[in-house]
């Protein structure tokens, strides 16, 4: 009368319900198969939960609803029943697994970390000097996140352009000296 004994479903407690799985309902006989569908599981459910079949076989939808319940094996039963057929009752267990909810991952990185790179290290006159500010962490403003002042003087500093939460900026060298500059940080 069915096309399986045994049903087992897999989640995670406080997660979404597992996918519903198929149970057949098959007719070998000469005679209309007349049938009922129980279930003893407050969590189990059949669609539909009765059904004929001439020849041939009826598919029902088997699922399972986990909201509210605590990790754990939980067991229930499928009884299919036809008073007029050769072997009723037919009986289905189902088997429902929730693995425990995951706990909370690590507490979010509260580090900052502030880097200054100098491309070249040396140079001539007239060498274009590129200062990388590389800042990672916290996502606030860089001045409230790190407490970092920027001070150049805009007459030996020229202003190139801000990218990727970078500032780029350039310097002149003078004879075997960088011109004066700040940074705080």
């Amino acid at each position: 009368m069915t096309n399986t004994q045994q049903f087992t479903f897999n989640g995670q407690e406080g997660g979404s319900n597992p996918a519903p799985q198929t149970l057949t309902i098959k007719n070998t006989g000469t005679a209309t198969l007349k049938y009922n569908i129980i279930k003893d599981a407050s969590w189990l459910s059949v669609n539909p939960k009765s059904g004929s079949v001439k020849s041939g076989e009826r598919s029902h939808t088997v699922s399972v609803d986990t909201g509210g319940m605590s990790h754990g094996s939980y067991s229930g039963t499928i009884t299919i029943t036809d008073p007029d057929a050769t072997n009723n009752p037919q009986q289905v267990s189902v088997t429902l697994e929730l693995s425990e909810k995951p706990g909370p991952g690590p507490p979010p990185s509260t580090e900052n970390k502030v880097g200054v790179s100098i491309k070249p290290k040396e140079g001539g006159t007239g060498t274009t000097v590129k200062i990388t500010i590389s800042i990672k962490g916290n996502t606030s403003p860089i001045s409230s996140a790190f407490g970092l002042e920027l001070h150049y003087n805009t007459s030996i500093f020229q202003y190139l352009n801000t990218s990727k939460g970078t500032l780029t900026g350039s310097r002149r060298w003078r004879g075997n000296l960088w011109d004066n500059h700040c940074w705080r940080f």
